[in-house]
């Protein structure tokens, strides 16, 4: 007897709403923004199509105004993710070492200008999105520069996570989203 192929579909999903946490448990929406889903490609083949209870799901999700929710396709959902990724891997730590709100990236523009132009091109040799049309420029040094300023307005009062993680002696994710960085750098050269 043939074994059932695994029909689960999964998302990925890039939220970039505001948050400052007040304690356990307890957050403060600081700043709207958006909600974007998308399919993670599945490499054994099996079709890809939307069930009917994913697209319920995600239709329900789209006609919540304050999460602002759209869906994608796989290679715009990376390029949301590689975004918000520049966003974090900029403003966690450099808040954390200054311990200050997302308004002090205002007072550093040639810091904010190096490191979008070093994710640049790490984003520019990724294989997954050589032929992808947009991507120079989307994620371009610019691009990216523009997408964190527009971060830093809409949160300008944000205190990022790492910040309160430093704060109360916690492990930060500073491995976790600055390191994705350096990994893949380290392979591309």
């Amino acid at each position: 007897m043939a074994e059932p192929k695994d029909t689960t579909q999964l998302y990925n999903r890039v939220i970039s709403h505001g948050v400052t946490l007040k304690g356990p448990f307890d957050i403060k929406h600081t700043g709207p923004a958006a909600t974007s889903l998308g399919p993670v490609p599945r490499g054994d083949g099996i079709d890809q199509t939307i069930s009917p209870s994913a697209a319920f799901l995600l239709g329900a999700l789209s006609r919540a105004p304050r999460l602002n929710c759209q869906s994608y396709g796989w290679l715009d959902i990376l390029q949301r993710q590689l975004e918000k990724l520049a966003v974090n891997a900029f403003s966690n730590p450099l808040t954390a070492l200054a311990d200050s709100t997302v308004e002090y990236f205002f007072s550093i523009p040639e810091v904010r200008s190096a490191l979008m132009h070093e994710m640049s091109s790490v984003i520019f040799e990724l294989p997954e999105l050589q032929s992808v049309p947009g991507v120079q420029e989307r994620l371009s040094a610019k691009g990216l520069e523009a997408t964190v300023m527009e971060v830093i307005v809409q949160n300008r009062s944000t205190t990022c996570s790492m910040v309160w993680d430093m704060r109360a002696a916690r492990e930060t994710d500073i491995r976790y989203i600055n390191g994705y960085w350096a990994r893949r750098g380290r392979t591309m050269r």
